[in-house]
């Protein structure tokens, strides 16, 4: 697939997003919380996006926004959920590192992010935390 303009690359996004939110959430009152298919999802749109670094810093950070309010709406997941969510976040913050022009559009987006994870259980709000000031003092 060969990504041809502005319009598509939005419109690939947003497909992105969908599958990513209906993985976490799904169709029914409860969470669906699919985290392989979540993450295949990201890794696969990546793969489609490998000439745009913002979208893919995106769809990785929106992987834990999501995976964020989750948790804010029903409760305490587990481990292996907050594990996942800490891993995407160092590989959103790796792909930061690498293109450091993307971290301005995410700033206000990072310290929401901090905010509403901090009084998360299993260590996850000190761990995105600590990820988002080293992400910082490295800009």
């Amino acid at each position: 697939m060969k990504i041809s303009d502005a319009f598509d690359v939005e419109s690939i996004v947003k497909e992105a997003k969908k599958k990513i939110y209906g993985h976490f959430y799904g169709r029914a009152m409860f969470p669906k919380i699919d985290l392989p298919a979540a993450r295949k999802a990201v890794n696969e749109y990546s793969k489609v996006l490998k000439e745009y670094p913002g979208q893919i810093a995106d769809l990785k950070l929106y992987y834990v926004e999501v995976g964020t309010e989750l948790t804010n709406d029903f409760g305490d997941v587990n481990e292996r959920f907050y594990s996942s969510m800490v891993s995407m976040f160092n590989s959103f913050c790796e792909q930061i590192r690498n293109h450091p022009v993307y971290y301005k559009q995410f700033q206000e987006r990072i310290h929401a992010l901090q905010s509403a994870c901090q009084h998360t259980g299993w260590g996850y709000g000190y761990a995105i935390d600590e990820l988002a000031c080293e992400l910082e003092d490295s800009i």
